[in-house]
């Protein structure tokens, strides 16, 4: 449903489902950015240090929206993505949430203590919940924070991956739409029935005479 390999220093996404759409990858609060050789394979995304708050900021995150065809909604089953730092010296900590618009951001679908030095890189993943299930266009948004500033130091972020499939919303049952047809005669034959005939027919009836 979405991939971002960063293939070719690109932020776009490689997805293959045919009834939705993957928009490209986008930095808040997190630029300057770039792409660094080093990746699973590489390259990969890199946001360096400086950018990066040392604590949790809801204005500091990258962000994809999956949105399915008209007529469709999505089942997202499973999310995962691979993450490093560069640290030439000293101690460096990188850290994230996952979080969705299914419920305004508030929960985390998946979080992380990114601790692996470039280019050994950890894959994190996670399974989707019910509430994933019959989804209009979803925002995800991976929050990052670090434990210090550095020039050098880095936090590396690759195959940012969502699965799942899209499905067809279905139609009404015949009877719910002839029953709601149905509704609709009943209401105006209720309607002529309370309504005068000279309001019902405006500019029909006989007009009063003068004396």
């Amino acid at each position: 449903m979405a991939h971002y390999p960063f293939t070719g220093n690109s932020l776009a996404s490689t997805d293959t489902d045919p009834f939705s759409t993957a928009s490209s990858l986008s930095l808040v609060g997190l630029s300057p950015y770039g792409f660094d050789t080093g990746g699973n394979p590489g390259p990969s995304l890199r946001i360096g240090a400086n950018p990066i708050p040392n604590s949790f900021s809801p204005s500091s995150y990258l962000s994809f929206t999956i949105t399915p065809n008209p007529g469709h909604a999505l089942n997202l089953n499973s999310l995962s993505l691979d993450a490093a730092i560069v640290n030439p010296a000293g101690s460096y900590t990188g850290f994230f949430e996952v979080r969705s618009s299914v419920d305004g951001f508030t929960a985390a679908v998946l979080s992380g203590t990114i601790t692996s030095i470039s280019p050994t890189f950890t894959s994190y993943s996670t399974t989707l919940g019910p509430s994933f299930v019959n989804l209009p266009s979803t925002e995800f948004r991976i929050y990052l924070w670090d434990s210090n500033e550095g020039k050098k130091r880095a936090v590396l972020v690759d195959n940012i991956h969502v699965m799942g499939n899209s499905v067809v919303i279905p139609e009404p049952p015949s009877w719910l739409a002839a029953a709601a047809l149905g509704g609709v005669a009943l209401a105006m034959e209720a309607w002529r029935r309370h309504t005068p005939a000279d309001a019902a027919s405006p500019g029909t009836g006989t007009p009063p005479q003068r004396t």
